[in-house]
């Protein structure tokens, strides 16, 4: 059950000794909704798959996203992939792997041009990966994105006697939204 309004827990399903009574004077947080019964059906067959093991790069990717809540996008990265796509990030070993997580949007919708995740989580991430992995994976690196700054020139005409700042902040605001979209 995802979070509940105020007041709507009523009691305990045992009652345990001791305790008188229960109230729920504030809102719930952090719990998950029920899973969909399609979401189940994706969940077992991935399971039957692959059996808690990573053995394909998608595995990675979904152990991780299934794993960590927190996270919104996973990428698994191989040796050959960072030669195909000239990746700038530090070269992986011969057989590691790394894996890049972007975070979820922020819940209070504050923007962040570039969203990392903490780093206890990027360790909890790896550790997992390393205990799901074949003996022959030597190491799995995990680590937010890299991002590269543009630079965007525009030439607008605002509607006589606008406020130009404001305008300005809100287009700026709105772009770097647009470029930041993941």
């Amino acid at each position: 059950a995802g979070p509940q309004p105020a007041n709507s827990l009523q009691g305990f399903v045992s009652k345990p000794a001791g305790i008188q009574g229960l109230r729920q004077a504030l809102p719930t947080a952090g719990g998950v909704p029920a899973e969909t019964a399609q979401a189940f059906r994706v969940r077992v067959s991935q399971r039957l798959r692959h059996k808690q093991r990573v053995v394909r790069a998608l595995d990675i990717e979904q152990l991780t996203l299934d794993a960590f809540p927190s996270v919104s996008q996973a990428k698994c990265i191989t040796p050959a992939t960072l030669r195909q796509r000239a990746y700038p990030s530090a070269p992986l070993a011969p057989g590691a792997l790394g894996v890049v997580v972007v975070p979820q949007p922020a819940a209070d919708h504050t923007f962040s041009a570039q969203p990392c995740v903490p780093v206890p989580t990027l360790l909890a991430i790896r550790q997992l990966l390393l205990a799901h992995s074949s003996a022959s994976v030597p190491d799995i690196r995990v680590f937010s994105p890299e991002y590269e700054e543009i630079k965007v020139c525009v030439q607008i005409e605002l509607v006589p006697d606008s406020d130009f700042a404001y305008y300005r902040h809100q287009l700026n605001r709105q772009i770097s939204r647009s470029c930041s979209n993941i």
